[in-house]
Formats: C-alpha cells, sequence, structure tokens
C-alpha cells in the first residue's frame, strides 16, 4: 500500500500507507500554566484561566454534522483495540522455551511500541519465519503508523466543531513542561478517520494472514527444539507450578 505519515509539529496525526493527511493550519506555542513556583500542576481555581486557551469542561452535544466523524473514531478505537490483541495472541503462541524462538523474559503488557518490535524480531526477521517476511515486513511499518495515530488522536482534547466544507473537528494537544505547558492545534476530518480505519482494517487483515500460516499445530512442530533431560525436568516443574493454585489471603474486617 503506497503512503506516507505526514508529522504535525511531530506531534500530530497523520496516515496514508494506508493513512491520510491530517487537515491542519497549526501553531505550537508556550504558554504560563499559572503563576506558582510550588506546583506544575493545575488546581482547581486554575480551571477558569485554563478554559481562556484550552477547553477542558466535558462535550455534551454532538451537532448532527459532526456524528460521522465521531462514529469513525469510535470504530478506529473498536478496530485498534481487535488489533492489539491479535498481535498479543501472535506473539504468545511462540512464547515459549520449548520452540527456537525462545521465551521473551518480560512479556511487555503495556508498551504497544515494545510489542512491535518484539513482532520485527520474530516474524519479520527470523530465519524460520521467512515464509510470512513479505506480508510481516510491512506490517511492522503499519503497525508503528498506528500506534503514533492511536497516540494523538487518544490524546487529542476535541476544541470544537467545523461544518467546513468539509466538517472537522477541531482539536489541541496539550502538553506540560515544567510549568508552562505547550499546545498543538490541527483539524480531524473526515478523511483522515476514514484513512487511518483503512489502515487498522489492512493491518487486521494482515496478521490474519500470518496466523493462518504460522497459528498451525504443523508449523508449531517445526519449530520445537531438542531439549536436555535437565531442561525437559525444569520446564516440567515450572509448568506445574503455574498450574498450582495461588494462595490466597483474605483479611478480616474490622471487629469495631
Amino acid at each position: 500500500m503506497p503512503g506516507f505519515f505526514l508529522r504535525l509539529c511531530r506531534f500530530f496525526f497523520v496516515t496514508r500507507c494506508c493513512g491520510g493527511d491530517f487537515a491542519t493550519t497549526s501553531t505550537a506555542r508556550v504558554k504560563r500554566a499559572h503563576a506558582s513556583d510550588h506546583s506544575s500542576t493545575l488546581s482547581f481555581a486554575d480551571l477558569a484561566m485554563t478554559e481562556a486557551f484550552i477547553h477542558v469542561h466535558p462535550i455534551r452535544q454532538i451537532p448532527s454534522y459532526a456524528e460521522p466523524l465521531v462514529r469513525s473514531i469510535g470504530l478506529a478505537y473498536l478496530r485498534f483495540g481487535r488489533l492489539e490483541q491479535h498481535l498479543d495472541f501472535l506473539l504468545q503462541s511462540i512464547n515459549d522455551p520449548r520452540l527456537v524462538t525462545g521465551a521473551i523474559p518480560k512479556y511487555p503488557d503495556t508498551s504497544f511500541r515494545l510489542r512491535v518490535k518484539l513482532f520485527k524480531e520474530r516474524f519479520a526477521q527470523h530465519p524460520r519465519f521467512a515464509h510470512v517476511h513479505h506480508i510481516a515486513n510491512p506490517v511492522v511499518v503499519g503497525l508503528r503508523k498506528a500506534n503514533r495515530s492511536r497516540v494523538r488522536l487518544v490524546h487529542s482534547n476535541i476544541q470544537g466543531f467545523d461544518e467546513g466544507p468539509p466538517p472537522a473537528i477541531r482539536c489541541k494537544i496539550a502538553k506540560f513542561v515544567g510549568r508552562d505547558v505547550k499546545t498543538w492545534d490541527g483539524n480531524w476530518t473526515l478523511q483522515n478517520l476514514e484513512d487511518f480505519n483503512t489502515l487498522l482494517v489492512h493491518l487486521s487483515d494482515d496478521l490474519g494472514k500470518i496466523s493462518a500460516l504460522t497459528m498451525n499445530e504443523g508449523f508449531r512442530q517445526s519449530l520445537e527444539k531438542e531439549l536436555s533431560r535437565t531442561e525437559r525436568a525444569t520446564l516440567w516443574i515450572q509448568d506445574r507450578l503455574r498450574r498450582m493454585p495461588r494462595l490466597r489471603i483474605e483479611r478480616s474486617g474490622s471487629l469495631a
């Protein structure tokens, strides 16, 4: 899939490798968040001043022309969640010390970026996965782009809606640097969001192809390695320990 990823002030979303352009006339600026020398956190007293340059109150109404935009954001969240779990299943399917790929010492549960790194090492570079390299290598590029887009979408603070054309969501990202807050402005159009969704769909399709070629008994058996008696005994003990019920200690409530 041809395409490129356009950065906005080194922060904002855009995709086309299955993503689109993030329409924006963006500026970056630094404002003093508050005058206190003792804290870098906004207090409730600061809220009115904060609203002078960034809206933080709840969004209570969505204009009808913006409903397709909001729907597209919802679909992106749903699709990314499915993509993330699919990636987990692929990585965990070969997270086994009995296989040539080995066990992952510490699985990165909270870092999508590190999981993409693992995917690249196992599925896009390991010689035993050569039959899926042609699919996995473009997927690595797409996963990185999708993750950057997802982060920027999640951290976008919606400031309002423009009827257009084209209809757009006005957003701002605020980042605190010491006692200063730096903000980036930009617009999400329906085309931006549809391109992001297209990327997620293509990535899910490609992960499905890789799963069909690698998550099967025949291929798994081809990854098994010769183990010594000591290694087999150690793995057996570890497996038994994992299967044992965990001791639960329940604290009794106060008798007072």
